[in-house]
């Protein structure tokens, strides 16, 4: 009898020396927003999540913006999957990576779409 191991994440993992149940205990939901932010023009979006990507996807053609940013390789991938180009990409995938090697001007607004938990 083979072990059973349960996968929270992704189910991209298999293995023939353990049963794998994926279980999902995460489910993300798009939030409420004031949508006159849109009507706003940004020099830039940042997007520190895929979540953050998909979430805000059906609101891309409605936001006026120049480039965008992303945290991450893989926020990167799903930005490029959709059609999104991507501007900046720090070399360390974190926060503090992404304010250490970010230039922006003093007058740049910046729009970043993120989670009601999201760390300021």
């Amino acid at each position: 009898m083979k072990p059973t191991v349960v996968m929270t994440q992704t189910k991209m993992y298999t293995n023939q020396s353990v049963n794998i149940v994926h279980l999902p205990l995460i489910e993300t939901k798009s939030l409420s927003f004031d949508i006159q932010v849109l009507g706003e023009h940004y020099q830039w979006l940042l997007f520190s999540s895929q979540n953050a990507v998909r979430h805000f996807l059906p609101y891309m053609s409605q936001v006026s913006y120049e480039k965008v940013a992303v945290i991450g390789i893989k926020t990167a991938q799903i930005c490029e999957k959709y059609g999104i180009e991507v501007d900046f990409i720090p070399h360390n995938y974190s926060q503090e990576g992404f304010l250490e090697s970010f230039n922006a001007e003093s007058s740049d607004k910046i729009l970043i779409p993120s989670s009601k938990g999201a760390r300021p």
